[in-house]
């Protein structure tokens, strides 16, 4: 039953008896008590399409939802995982007579999995039982029951994920686990957590922020973001970091599907449901393979601007009353009444209007990163224009900006996204990844 996860109290339910007759004792002389190890073999199997989320294998990628709102990166082949019980010997098991414990009574060495090494005694003469010395486990994951209960909800995808989590991993999700009270809510982010960690992402449990973005140097730049200190970025983690129920993934591939002329998406279908869900973004490996780190910060800073608004709408934050987002609340009402092309790009409109109030905010969180890093010669108005860069095809960007601002704003961002200089005035001042 444990091992099945199921929870067994044997509290004054065994007993302890001495064994007299020495027939018994002669029989069991000389064998080993051990724990079995364990071998697990993971093989990938080509020619399909695996679904990142580890819902199903397909063959019609394209008719998956996880793909159609660009929130998931297309991986060829599925992964089966098949466990069985090995020896523990390399040499080929007790019973082949090559242990190190003898029937001569000469002391053996016996090899542990940490790599130390127990004696014991081989002696066969005394009716003595031989086992190997009791350490108990100091750093043990502890089973309670309320992980028990926790794994038993996995399916078996996420089983697999979770046994190729490394002890550490596992208890940097049972801690956040148990901080959140094993609430609803932190289990299921702990489900998305354990896929993407098995899968090379990195999770940030204070923030609620997933990172899958498999490119090491672009990963970076965006988590330190995180760590800036702006009006901006300290709005976005007061948001995430006060409520388990929002959410954040960061991923990166091939989102031309959405909109060929796009850096990044965030998308406003959401994981989960409304009171507990997650939001992607999204980034093209066109741009984060070409861009210096002062674009990759600005489109992120713009995308995060977007995660706002939308969680704003799904706790109910945006105030019908109040004029500036009267618009951009119809259109969230439009689109989640019916998602379609229609309903999605007034609403990507919309939040493009509404962000004309974060444009200052979002060029401090530039500025503030810059400084962070010791980029040299990037002022305040560089980086008011290079925010108003990631705006350009917009309403807003044609409305709010005289036609020699608007070409500056472009020359500026395009310096930075293509890491090229195409006005000697305007030298580069990022630095793109290697």
């Amino acid at each position: 039953m444990i091992k099945n996860f199921q929870f067994v109290d044997v509290t004054q339910k065994l007993n302890i008896y001495v064994i007299e007759n020495t027939s018994i004792i002669s029989e069991m002389s000389n064998k080993e008590l051990y724990e079995p190890c364990y071998e697990t073999v993971i093989t990938q199997v080509p020619s399909y399409y695996v679904c990142p989320e580890g819902n199903h294998d397909i063959t019609n990628y394209s008719a998956c939802p996880y793909y159609q709102d660009g929130s998931a990166t297309i991986r060829e082949g599925y992964f089966t995982i098949s466990t069985s019980i090995v020896s523990c010997n390399d040499t080929g098991g007790s019973d082949t007579g090559n242990n190190d414990s003898t029937a001569s009574g000469d002391t053996g060495t016996n090899s542990t999995s940490d790599g130390s090494s127990n004696t014991s005694s081989g002696s066969n003469t005394n009716n003595e039982i031989t086992t190997l010395p009791y350490e108990p486990c100091t750093d043990c994951l502890e089973l309670t029951e309320d992980l028990i209960n926790f794994i038993a909800e996995f399916d078996s995808i996420q089983s697999n994920y979770w046994d190729l989590l490394t002890d550490r991993d596992k208890k940097r999700i049972v801690s956040f686990l148990f901080s959140e009270n094993y609430s609803e809510e932190a289990k299921s982010f702990s489900k998305e957590a354990i896929l993407a960690i098995a899968t090379g992402g990195e999770v940030d449990f204070a923030l609620n922020i997933i990172y899958t973005i498999n490119k090491p140097c672009q990963k970076e730049i965006v988590k330190k973001i995180m760590s800036v200190s702006s009006p901006l970025t300290n709005l976005i983690k007061n948001t995430f970091n006060t409520s388990e129920n929002i959410n954040v993934k960061f991923w990166n591939g091939d989102i031309s599907s959405y909109n060929s002329n796009t850096n990044a998406y965030t998308s406003p279908i959401y994981n989960g449901n409304s009171s507990n869900y997650i939001i992607n973004i999204g980034f093209d490996d066109a741009f984060l393979d070409n861009s210096t780190d002062l674009a990759i910060v600005a489109v992120t800073l713009h995308e995060l601007t977007h995660a706002y608004f939308i969680s704003q709408y799904l706790q109910g934050n945006l105030n019908a009353n109040d004029s500036d987002y009267e618009n951009l609340l119809n259109a969230f009402i439009a689109f989640y009444e019916n998602v379609s092309p229609d309903t999605a790009e007034p609403l990507d409109n919309e939040i493009h209007n509404a962000m004309n109030n974060y444009i200052d905010q979002i060029a401090n969180g530039i500025y503030n990163y810059s400084q962070q890093q010791n980029i040299e010669n990037v002022s305040v108005d560089y980086c008011i224009f290079l925010a108003w860069g990631t705006m350009h095809s917009t309403d807003l960007f044609e409305e709010m900006l005289t036609p020699s601002q608007q070409a500056l704003a472009n020359n500026i961002f395009l310096t930075e996204q293509n890491n090229q200089v195409y006005d000697n005035a305007i030298p580069v001042k990022g630095t793109p990844c290697e």
